[in-house]
């Protein structure tokens, strides 16, 4: 999980050639959005 305030993300230490799926939402004092749709990437 991935908790910063950077709308842009570097995730770090991934195995190269290996998919991972991400999901995504939002949380700020009103609350917390839904699960956005997953995404895979395979990284380079």
């Amino acid at each position: 999980m991935e908790l910063n305030k950077s709308r842009k993300k570097k995730i770090m230490n991934l195995n190269p050639k290996t998919e991972y799926w991400f999901y995504f939402y939002a949380g700020n004092t009103a609350g917390v959005s839904t699960l956005g749709a997953p995404m895979s990437r395979v990284c380079s």
